[in-house]
C-alpha cells in the first residue's frame, strides 16, 4: 500500500518501478536488518548507512515497520525476477546453475 502511495506521490505509478531513492534506502536497510535484526535495527541507522537523514527514508516510508515490510516485498520480487529469468534459459537447471 504504502510503495504504491510513495510512487503515486511522485508520479511514477504507471512505470511500475521503484525511484533510484528508494532502492538506496531499501538495500541499506536489508542489510541493516539482515546484520542487526529488525529489533536491533534503528531508522537512525539506515540513514547513518545511507549517509542521509531520517527524514530522506520518512519521506518514502511511515515507519521502521512500513520499510521492513517493502524491504522483503522488493526482495521477493527480485527473487521472483530471477527465477523466471532462469525458467527462460534452455537446459536444465543444475546446467545452467554451472553456467553461473
Amino acid at each position: 500500500m504504502h510503495r504504491e502511495w510513495a510512487l503515486k506521490s511522485r508520479g511514477q505509478e504507471d512505470s511500475g518501478t521503484l525511484g533510484e531513492s528508494v532502492v538506496e534506502i531499501l538495500d541499506c536497510a536489508a542489510l541493516c536488518f539482515t546484520e542487526m535484526g529488525f529489533q536491533g535495527t534503528s531508522i537512525d541507522d539506515v540513514a547513518r548507512r545511507l549517509g542521509a537523514t531520517k527524514g530522506r527514508i520518512y519521506h518514502y516510508f511511515r515507519s521502521k515497520t512500513d520499510l521492513f515490510f517493502e524491504v522483503h516485498r522488493e526482495g521477493m520480487r527480485r527473487l521472483m525476477d530471477a527465477v523466471t529469468a532462469a525458467k527462460s534459459d534452455e537446459g536444465t537447471g543444475r546446467e545452467n546453475c554451472s553456467a553461473c
